[in-house]
C-alpha cells in the first residue's frame, strides 16, 4: 500500500504555539474533490479555557493554473517552455471572508491532508499535517492530525519597498502625469473620516451610481521566477517530506499556495473606497513559473557567499534580463516575481524583504524580488506595480 505522505512547508516564520486541530466537514479522501464545502476548525489557543472555533466556507480557486507551463533556461540563458507540472493530487480553495488559503491533497483513500493558512480575529493561522520531526511541541498528537499554528511576521514593510523608473524614462514620465491627473480631479485623497462632518472624502465626490455599472474582474496574471538559492531549499525539503512527484511538482505546490494567498488578499480589496466610480474586482493568477536549477541559471541573485544581496542590484538585474528575453518570454504575463530565499538588504540594512517599480505592469518595468516567507510582502510589492 502506497504510504502517505505529509507535505510541510513554511510561508512565515510561526510561534512556538502550536494546537492540535479539532475538524468536521472534511470530505472524504474516497471521493471526488468537491467543488465547495465547509470546514469547522476548533483548537485550544494561549488562553486554556476558551477553545477558539472558526468555519472556513471554502470554494475552489482559481488562482493557480493546474497543468502550469514550466519554463527553464538554455545554455545563453534563454527561457523556453520545458514541460507542464500537473498539481493532480491537490486542489486549492478559498473563504474570502476568512482570508482562508487552502489545498487538499490525497495521495492514497486513506486520508485527505489540509494545508493552508486563515484568519480568526486580527490574526492569522497556518494549518499543516502533523508532522514529528517539525511538530515537537504537540507531543500527543497522532499520525492523521492537523496542527494549527500561529503566524509571526519577521520582517515588516519598510519605506525602501519601492523604486520609479529612471527619471526621464517614458514610464517615469507616465507616473507623473497620471499622479497629476489624479491630484487634478481628486486632490489629496484619502480614506479617513472627518469626524466633525463624520464624512469622508469619497462622499464628495462625484460618482455614478454603483449599481449602473458593470461588474469587472481583472486578473493579473503572474510569471513566478524561484532562483537557484530557493530552488536548492526547496529541493531539499521535497526529500526530507517524502513528496512523491518531482521537484518541478514539488515547486509549483509550494508557490501554488503563495499565489493563493497573494489572490485572496487582492479579492478582498474594497473598490468602493476607490475615488474612481468603477465596481471591479483584481484577482491574481499563477501561469508560469521558471525554475533555477543552476547558479549560472540564476544571474539576478547568484553568486552570494554572504547569503544577503542586495535588493536593488537583483531587481535591476532581472528586469534586465525581462527585457532581453522578451521575445521568448510569454506575452500575456502581467508581473514577474522574482522569489529567493536570499536575506535581501536596502543601504546595507536587512530590514528590506522586497522591491518593485512603481507603475511597471503598465510599462517596461513589470518586476518584483521578493524573499521567500510571509505572503504579506510578494502582495504588497505587486501593489507598487
Amino acid at each position: 500500500m502506497e504510504q502517505m505522505l505529509f507535505l510541510i512547508f513554511v510561508l512565515a516564520a510561526t510561534s512556538n504555539s502550536e494546537w492540535i486541530a479539532q475538524h468536521s466537514g472534511l470530505p472524504p479522501s474516497s471521493e471526488k474533490k468537491p467543488n465547495t464545502f465547509s470546514l469547522n476548525l476548533t483548537w485550544q489557543g494561549d488562553d486554556d479555557s476558551v477553545p477558539h472555533t472558526v468555519t472556513l466556507n471554502l470554494q475552489r480557486s482559481e488562482a493557480i493554473e493546474t497543468r502550469l507551463p514550466i519554463y527553464k533556461l538554455n545554455k545563453k540563458g534563454k527561457p523556453y517552455q520545458a514541460s507542464l507540472s500537473h498539481l493532480k493530487h491537490s486542489t486549492f480553495y478559498n473563504d474570502l471572508k476568512t482570508m482562508s488559503s487552502v489545498s487538499l491533497t490525497s495521495f492514497t483513500q486513506e486520508e485527505m491532508n489540509v494545508h493552508g493558512s486563515f484568519m480568526s480575529g486580527d490574526e492569522k493561522f497556518d494549518i499543516q499535517p502533523y508532522q514529528p520531526r517539525i511538530h515537537k511541541r504537540s507531543t500527543s498528537a497522532q499520525k492523521g492530525d492537523h496542527i494549527i499554528t500561529k503566524r509571526e511576521v519577521n520582517k515588516m514593510i519598510g519605506d525602501s519597498c519601492s523604486v520609479l523608473p529612471p527619471e526621464g524614462s517614458p514610464d517615469y514620465n507616465r507616473i507623473q502625469k497620471t499622479a497629476k491627473v489624479f491630484k487634478e480631479r481628486f486632490g489629496s485623497y484619502s480614506t479617513k473620516i472627518d469626524e466633525k462632518n463624520n464624512t469622508s472624502p469619497v462622499d464628495n465626490l462625484n460618482r455614478v451610481k454603483r449599481q449602473t455599472l458593470p461588474d469587472t474582474t481583472y486578473i493579473i496574471q503572474l510569471y513566478m521566477v524561484v532562483d537557484y538559492y530557493l530552488s536548492e531549499k526547496l529541493k531539499e525539503s521535497r526529500i526530507e517530506i517524502g513528496w512523491s512527484g518531482d521537484d518541478s511538482d514539488y515547486i509549483h505546490f509550494v508557490m501554488g499556495h503563495i499565489a493563493s494567498e497573494i489572490d485572496v488578499r487582492y479579492r478582498n480589496i474594497d473598490s468602493s473606497v476607490s475615488p474612481v466610480s468603477a465596481t471591479w474586482t483584481i484577482g491574481t493568477k499563477l501561469s508560469y513559473l521558471t525554475i533555477a536549477e543552476t547558479g549560472l541559471e540564476s544571474s539576478w541573485t547568484f553568486p552570494s557567499s554572504s547569503g544577503s544581496l542586495d535588493s536593488s542590484t537583483g531587481l535591476n538585474s532581472f528586469n534586465t534580463w525581462i527585457a532581453v528575453n522578451e521575445d521568448t518570454l510569454p506575452s500575456d504575463a502581467d508581473h514577474y516575481m522574482l522569489v529567493t530565499s536570499l536575506d535581501l538588504t536596502s543601504g546595507g540594512s536587512s530590514s528590506n524583504a522586497g522591491l518593485a517599480f512603481v507603475g511597471g505592469v503598465c510599462g517596461n518595468y513589470p518586476s518584483s524580488i521578493n524573499e521567500f516567507g510571509d505572503t504579506t510582502i510578494l502582495a504588497h510589492e505587486l501593489g507598487h506595480k
